[in-house]
């Protein structure tokens, strides 16, 4: 099996492009993106019906930390743990605040013993494949992610990243194998458009993959092209 390729010069472009387009959002005032997590589905937190102090803290460790205040939110995080240190969630968000400040070495730990407190919690396989993905262990993020999905997790833009592990390990037949189960007329989402560019880019179709992600960019607008151009862009811009 081949390894992901590199960025080719025109997908380039289009990353600067996205890369503007996200930097001009944050200038109108909009929280900027934690590093080094998926920007597409956030672990959810705590109902709101939810008014136990330990979910009262829960949730202002997950407010703060969506808006990149890292410190707050991780002492909030503190505190839920002393509240209820059963709860797997508050472990959970530790190891995405780590991985946010780039402490990989911290991160994985804590998202593991977030998931040993709840093993059938698709949330916390989630947050575990995805930082793996971002490690570049693809293999390994994608038996998570498979997990994930086992376990109920039905969202399209999990499907797309598990896509992208098998992409990033250079295996061109799952990947097709896995893009019939998107849509390109699902409003809701771009995720056809990416999952066909990184299958075209991984097949040296420089042009395909290109025209893909511009019908992305027309069809969806730059903003939400941008926030799913992440992912994508972290995938081929370097080998792993």
């Amino acid at each position: 099996m081949r390894p992901a390729p590199y960025l080719s010069s025109g997908l380039l472009a289009l990353a600067l492009c996205a890369a503007l387009a996200a930097s001009a959002a944050q200038g109108q005032g909009k929280p900027p993106v934690p590093a080094l997590a998926s920007t597409n589905a956030p672990t959810a937190p705590l109902p709101p019906e939810d008014d136990s102090p330990a979910g009262k803290a829960y949730r202002d460790a997950f407010v703060a930390y969506k808006q990149g205040l890292y410190a707050q939110a991780d002492a909030a995080c503190d505190k839920a743990v002393k509240l209820a240190p059963k709860d797997p969630r508050p472990a959970v968000l530790k190891g995405r605040i780590a991985a946010a400040k780039g402490d990989a070495l911290a991160a994985e730990p804590l998202l593991r013993q977030g998931l040993a407190l709840d093993p059938a919690s698709h949330a916390s396989r989630r947050a575990l494949g995805e930082f793996l993905f971002h490690q570049r262990r693809y293999k390994e993020g994608r038996l998570e992610l498979l997990e994930a999905q086992r376990l109920g997790d039905a969202d399209k833009d999990l499907a797309l990243l598990i896509l992208y592990c098998d992409v990033g390990a250079g295996d061109l037949g799952e990947a097709e194998r896995a893009f019939p189960a998107f849509n390109a007329f699902d409003e809701r989402t771009p995720a056809y458009y990416f999952a066909k560019s990184a299958v075209l880019e991984l097949k040296k179709d420089e042009a395909g993959a290109k025209q893909a992600l511009q019908d992305a960019t027309v069809m969806y607008g730059t903003d939400v092209f941008a926030r799913y151009a992440r992912d994508y862009f972290f995938l081929f811009a370097t080998k792993g």
